[in-house]
């Protein structure tokens, strides 16, 4: 019978131990917070002045096209451009493109990015080299940059564009 009752008993503490644990346990937990920090402000970027080459000038084999792209925002931003030929535009295959900026560099998604930030208010040049040299007919070429922003902050640039 003494048995009987100091298992029960031994029983009933270690629930009683395991109940208090438990509860002490939930009321005294505690967390670290992470920082979550926004950036307020606009990312805007225009062209300044449309790049135009006088159809009237002698052919040369290469010849050397630019923009500028200004940050118009109050947020500091990345740049990538992408050089677009129209599809109606018949083109041929030996047309080169070369940046001139070392500032700009290719990926294999077929942007060109920027390597440094543009902060508020300032530019960013973009020069192309269309290298006709290896083209049998000289032959008038359109060419389409199409520019993004992506604010410089918070790793937006690592998160959305690679």
């Amino acid at each position: 019978m003494k048995l009987k009752i100091f298992i029960s008993f031994m029983v009933l503490a270690l629930i009683t131990l395991l109940v208090g644990g438990n509860t002490i346990a939930y009321f005294t937990d505690t967390a670290k917070e992470e920082l979550i920090h926004f950036v307020a402000g606009t990312v805007e970027i225009e062209f300044l002045g449309a790049h135009s080459v006088n159809p009237d000038d002698p052919y040369v084999e290469k010849r050397i096209v630019s923009w500028s792209i200004k940050n118009t925002g109050t947020n500091e931003v990345f740049l990538r451009a992408i050089v677009i030929i129209p599809d109606d535009t018949k083109v041929d295959e030996n047309v080169e493109f070369n940046v001139t900026d070392s500032n700009w560099g290719k990926d294999n998604d077929g942007y060109y990015y920027y390597n440094n930030s543009v902060p508020p208010n300032e530019t960013a040049a973009f020069g192309l080299e269309v290298d006709f040299s290896k083209v049998n007919d000289p032959t008038t070429l359109l060419i389409d940059l199409e520019v993004e922003a992506i604010q410089a902050s918070n790793d937006a640039r690592e998160l959305h564009w690679h």
